[in-house]
């Protein structure tokens, strides 16, 4: 059985999207290679991420993630077993939401709010907002061929 967690937790500062593009690129090489999968959003203030796989393995990365000096206030928000993956396609999906303006952000504050609690029902919103957004990452068994 694999397992889940998922956490928020607040930028430090602003990123710009070829630090985002460097944490996907290290996360999938690393995730790849631990079998581990899992999808990050970034609202510009708020980081969100579920981490799928092994127990230990799933475990040993967030304590790597929560010593990452881009941001502070890590809080677990879900740590569950899980039957079935939720993003099994992705070694690290990641989402920026700085980009996308019309999309409702104040969702991502609202469980830093709730997640005050330590409420079971924050992580089962935040595992679901994370699923509602799944759609949005690009399908990483397409090919995508750009343009020169």
């Amino acid at each position: 059985m694999d397992y889940c967690i998922v956490y928020i937790s607040t930028a430090t500062e602003r990123m710009h999207v070829d630090e985002l593009d460097e944490i996907h690129r290290r996360a999938a090489q690393y995730n790849a290679k631990k079998h581990i999968t899992g999808m990050l959003i970034y609202s510009g203030q708020y980081f969100i991420q579920a981490i799928e796989g092994n127990r230990t393995r799933v475990e040993a990365l967030y304590q790597r993630i929560n010593q990452d000096h881009r941001h502070h206030k890590c809080m677990i928000l879900l740590a569950q077993n899980i039957r079935k993956r939720a993003f099994q396609k992705w070694h690290m999906g990641v989402l920026d939401l700085q980009g996308h303006k019309e999309l409702d952000i104040n969702l991502l504050e609202t469980l830093t709010q709730t997640a005050g609690s330590s409420s079971e029902y924050s992580g089962h919103t935040a595992l679901i907002l994370l699923k509602a957004f799944r759609s949005m990452l690009p399908d990483p068994t397409i090919k995508h061929n750009h343009a020169a």
